[in-house]
């Protein structure tokens, strides 16, 4: 379900979390619309184009990849495959959520933060996640020891 009426959305976060359609990730003038910010899920490091038609489909599968609702060999035919495999690639896209972003949606109420990378390679995984969770000082000594680790 792709929900992008702001009334719906402020309906459903009464008693519920909501993932926000990512589309919306920048766009103070929507985020400031939301009437219960603090039942809202932001999609950080979303490697999807914006406004991508497939979306919510691709959505879909990949929760029924990871749920083992799908035979780990099958490929959703994502027509963006291989575009935005890196956190350098994807950061660069509209509806990215940088670090600084994060504070920023945090100060507006936003309590829930999810990182994508499920089906993700694991040294991409890796850099999205020290990016978003570690200090930067410490971020190329923990994905290094993280990666190193790993294997």
């Amino acid at each position: 379900m792709n929900i992008t009426d702001i009334s719906r959305i402020n309906n459903m976060t009464k008693d519920h979390i909501y993932v926000l359609n990512y589309n919306y990730n920048n766009q103070n003038d929507y985020i400031k619309r939301l009437k219960h910010p603090e039942n809202i899920e932001i999609l950080c490091a979303e490697p999807c184009t914006p406004n991508c038609p497939n979306r919510v489909k691709h959505y879909a599968f990949i929760s029924k990849y990871v749920l083992g609702q799908i035979p780990q060999d099958q490929e959703f035919p994502c027509i963006n495959k291989g575009k935005y495999d890196l956190r350098l690639d994807f950061m660069k896209l509209s509806t990215a959520v940088t670090s600084e972003r994060v504070d920023e949606l945090s100060e507006m109420g936003i309590n829930y933060f999810k990182i994508s990378g499920r089906k993700m390679h694991i040294p991409n995984w890796l850099d999205t996640i020290t990016y978003y969770l570690v200090l930067p000082e410490y971020k190329e000594y923990v994905f290094t020891e993280l990666l190193s680790s790993w294997w």
